[in-house]
C-alpha cells in the first residue's frame, strides 16, 4: 500500500480534449528506449522525449505506462502549433481512494 505520508494532498484533475483532426505520434515498448520503464527515468528515456518534441512533429505523443503497460501516457507539446487547439477543462481536486493508501472509512 501507498505510505500517506509520501502523498500530496494537493492533486488536481484535468480533462484534456484533443480534436480528432490532431496528429498523434504512436509508439510501441519496442520503438522505445529498451530501459524507457526503468525508474529513475534514464537519460535515453529524456532524450527520446527531448528529440519527439523538438521535432515539431506533433503535439501528442502516446507512450506505453511504465507502471501498467497496457496503459498509456499522452504527452503534450506546448511548443507544437496545433497545441493551442488542445482544450482543458477547470482543475478539480483529486482525492485517493482510501483503498489504495490502506487506510479505512
Amino acid at each position: 500500500m501507498a505510505n500517506r505520508s509520501v502523498l500530496p494532498d494537493d492533486y488536481v484533475c484535468v480533462a484534456v480534449d484533443i480534436p480528432n483532426d490532431i496528429p498523434i505520434s504512436s509508439f510501441s515498448d519496442s520503438e522505445l528506449p529498451p530501459d524507457w520503464w526503468v525508474y529513475p527515468h534514464p537519460e535515453s528515456s529524456r532524450a527520446f522525449g527531448t528529440n519527439w518534441a523538438n521535432s515539431l512533429v506533433s503535439a501528442v505523443m502516446v507512450v506505453p505506462f511504465s507502471i501498467i503497460r497496457k496503459e498509456h501516457n499522452y504527452i503534450l507539446n506546448p511548443a507544437h502549433a496545433d497545441f493551442a487547439r488542445i482544450a482543458f477543462s477547470s482543475p478539480e481536486p483529486f482525492m485517493f481512494d482510501r483503498r489504495l493508501l490502506g487506510t479505512s472509512g
